[in-house]
């Protein structure tokens, strides 16, 4: 067999493997916000006078949760033999 005949099979039968890669990255961001309110009523009735006074307190509480989820995937998948 011819010198170059040998030196060209075994270029074909070395290869390298090429992988590709795929990173998928997925952010959520979920914003909750409550509100309470509560109303305190007081009255107040002088006998004497026969006078009522009435007294309203209002109280409003707001709470914002925030929250944030990343996911992340990576998919790897053989390419194309890459010859030598």
């Amino acid at each position: 067999m011819p010198r170059w005949h040998q030196t060209k099979r075994s270029k074909l039968s070395s290869y390298t493997k090429n992988y590709n890669t795929t990173t998928t990255t997925t952010t959520t961001t979920t914003t909750t916000t409550t509100t309470t309110t509560t109303t305190y009523t007081t009255t107040t009735t002088a006998a004497a006078a026969a006078a009522t006074t009435s007294t309203t307190t209002t109280t409003t509480t707001t709470t914002t949760t925030t929250t944030t989820t990343t996911s992340t995937t990576t998919t790897t998948t053989p390419g194309m033999r890459i010859l030598r």
